[in-house]
């Protein structure tokens, strides 16, 4: 199944976690960057159990498309753009998913998606700022500061490693008594060593240096004087429980001088674009984040990732903004005033920070601020640094690797923000198109199945706000949830609206029979979702793409997740293979036997490293190329080929050139062989 290239899905990366992306864009980028595919995991299911699951991309596919797809619209606004001459999964009459062309499909028949999606899990205890902000490099577009004792110890140990070669300033020093001192001379003295021989043998250069030491004015670092006492031949432990070992030289200007000013090699602070990831241990976590002017203002390197971060998430996903100047903003209308008290508390316990409240005047929303040069850049790391305005906000991947607890806390802020409750429903409303697809997604890894509708802009006036006529431009989309079992699934998220005891009065009266369900129950997590529409509409570049799992053949994606199929390369091409062959068998068999036709195999596989470009034939040639190629190397790319149309003209030729192998001539008793019997 080839699908549009904007359609959703998600993947797991390497480290495990969870990522919403769009299919083209995602699979482009493992193209152009030479990323190993099969590091990456992709959402499926098993036809057999219905068990919907994240398992290894084996290839990933793309290829030219110039004409149409096909759009399947099902019940409860979930939708797919695909190709037409490939097969989806619709639910036969004993629920089992079977295939059936992208084409065939008609309104009606029920389409396979998923009830229930795997996108939570254990959430992380906490986010590394320092980690996180080092990783985006320049992409972090403002100054930050490092402060803490932390920062002391790097810049510490940067001056010791500059001093390796210089043991008189980094070794510790040993403060040496009288009665010691006059052990040392006598034993000197007593054994009668040359001037020349000591100091050969300490590693100094004059006899006026370990005199001072004899004397107690000299502080020898520790290993010429374990080097004069094993010379003297007294036991090392017997004078070291007599003597003191203290600081070095470096440790002692420090201890005694170091002021923590700008002069100072060694300071308590240091501007993050200093930093790099080999700094990171170094450091330590007694650390915080501050903005380059405000050092009193610092945020914490470890940011808790629990239920008040959510709800910060949440809410600001419906009504909050950002820029450089205004730090984070949060609207907050006469509806959620009461939540203040809960925002605020949220900020002092994620960012330890007290936010700023502006009233406004004329009616206006007033507005909770964070004027905090570190807070912003942690909105615009968690929700990408486009990802703020209304028509492009988004559920930050975060969102999807915590557990479900955390996910009803970011739900819940989300909808006090921008959500409506009814006396059976609960909807929520926003402009972004990609927001609306998640929360579908999202609602369904608790298993609610969710409604999608959306609004047309009229240009027309709805009413009036301050006396100013309200204009509509964007459309708006409205996800929406109804039921009794799911309304009491997320009631964590409605219980503080203020028609809240209406829903709770509705729950607990007798429910009825109700009306026709619009989601069919199939095996395991599935669902099967009436067909409303099929039409074409154009794809939206000319490329369309495919995942190749092993063993499954299928992934989920598309508006609020849909089951599509990989077609096998194999199983196709020997089909029509088999067809053509019975056609010139059975009518132009002088042709065969005069050897004027012959097949010709393009590969299976593209196996990729840097320049180096080679062709498989089979799932064995691929295995051994990968493994000749380096299958550690994360560079290596393998890309499926279903068949003719996915390679460029150029490929084509030059893997199915006259007289080049796969390049064979067909004879009469090959014939016969390749022919199934039910055909001749």
């Amino acid at each position: 199944m080839s699908v549009d290239g904007e359609e959703l899905t998600f993947v797991k990366d390497p480290a495990g976690r969870i990522c919403a992306e769009r299919v083209g864009p995602f699979i482009d980028w493992l193209w152009e960057t030479g990323a190993n595919p099969s590091a990456y995991q992709v959402i499926c299911f098993d036809a057999t159990s219905g068990q919907v699951r994240f398992k290894p991309i084996k290839a990933v596919l793309r290829h030219d498309h110039d004409g149409p797809l096909f759009e399947i619209k099902t019940t409860y606004g979930r939708s797919v753009r695909v190709t037409g001459e490939h097969s989806v999964f619709v639910a036969d009459a004993d629920g089992k998913p079977v295939l059936k062309r992208g084409d065939e499909v008609r309104p009606g028949d029920l389409l396979v998606a998923p009830g229930r999606l795997p996108l939570s899990q254990p959430a992380p205890a906490q986010l590394d700022l320092l980690q996180a902000f080092l990783a985006l490099d320049e992409a972090l577009d403002t100054d930050l500061v490092v402060r803490g004792i932390g920062v002391e110890a790097w810049y510490k140990a940067t001056v010791r490693a500059e001093y390796a070669d210089a043991p008189q300033m980094v070794e510790p020093r040993v403060t040496i008594p009288p009665d010691v001192g006059n052990l040392l001379k006598a034993q000197r003295q007593a054994l009668g060593l040359s001037q020349a021989d000591i100091c050969e043998a300490v590693g100094i250069r004059q006899p006026v240096t370990y005199y001072a030491w004899e004397k107690g004015s000299g502080r020898p670092a520790l290993d010429h004087f374990l080097r004069y006492v094993d010379l003297l031949g007294i036991n090392r432990q017997t004078v070291l429980s007599q003597v003191t070992v203290g600081n070095s030289r470096l440790d002692h200007i420090w201890n005694t001088q170091y002021r923590a000013a700008p002069a100072n090699r060694v300071r308590n602070y240091v501007t993050l674009s200093q930093l790099r990831d080999a700094d990171l241990t170094l450091l330590g976590d007694n650390i915080c984040l501050t903005p380059r002017h405000y050092a009193d203002q610092g945020v914490p390197r470890y940011l808790p990732i629990d239920e008040s971060l959510m709800l910060l998430l949440g809410f600001f996903v419906a009504e909050g903004s950002l820029s450089q100047r205004n730090g984070v903003r949060l609207s907050i209308g006469k509806r959620n005033e009461a939540l203040v008290p809960e925002l605020t508390e949220a900020i002092k316990r994620v960012f330890g920070l007290e936010p700023t409240w502006y009233a406004a005047a004329d009616g206006r929303a007033h507005e909770l601020r964070i004027l905090n040069r570190v807070v912003t850049a942690v909105f615009r790391l968690l929700f990408g640094f486009d990802g703020v305005h209304a028509e492009s906000k988004h559920i930050p991947d975060l969102v999807f690797n915590v557990d479900q607890s955390m996910q009803i806390a970011f739900l819940r802020g989300y909808f006090l923000g921008d959500g409506t409750l009814s006396t059976r429903a609960m909807s929520f409303t926003t402009t972004s198109e990609l927001l609306a697809n998640q929360l579908m997604y999202l609602l369904a890894a608790h298993g609610v199945t969710a409604s999608l509708s959306q609004r047309e802009p009229t240009g027309q006036p709805s009413g009036l706000i301050r006396g100013k006529p309200v204009i509509t431009r964007r459309t708006a989309f409205h996800v929406t949830v109804s039921g009794r079992g799911a309304m009491t699934t997320l009631a964590l998220i409605w219980q503080d609206h203020q028609r809240a005891p209406d829903v709770r009065s509705w729950l607990a009266t007798d429910a009825g029979h109700g009306g026709p369900h619009a989601a069919t129950p199939l095996r395991g997590d599935l669902l099967g979702l009436a067909v409303r529409s099929v039409h074409q509409t154009p794809a939206s570049k000319r490329k369309v793409y495919d995942f190749s799992v092993e063993g499954d053949e299928n992934f989920i994606a598309g508006v609020g997740g849909i089951a599509l199929h990989n077609t096998d390369a194999d199983v196709d091409g020997s089909h029509i293979r088999t067809l053509l062959l019975t056609m010139f068998f059975r009518y132009m068999e002088s042709l065969i036997e005069k050897g004027h036709l012959y097949i010709a195999q393009p590969p299976l596989y593209l196996v990729k490293k840097g320049k180096d470009q080679r062709y498989a034939y089979s799932d064995a040639e691929k295995d051994r190329l990968v493994k000749e190629m380096g299958s550690d190397s994360g560079n290596l790319v393998v890309q499926r080929y279903k068949g003719l149309g996915e390679m460029n003209p150029e490929q084509l030729w030059s893997t199915t050139e006259p007289g080049e192998p796969p390049y064979c001539k067909l004879t009469i008793e090959g014939a016969r062989r390749l022919i199934a019997p039910s055909t001749c």
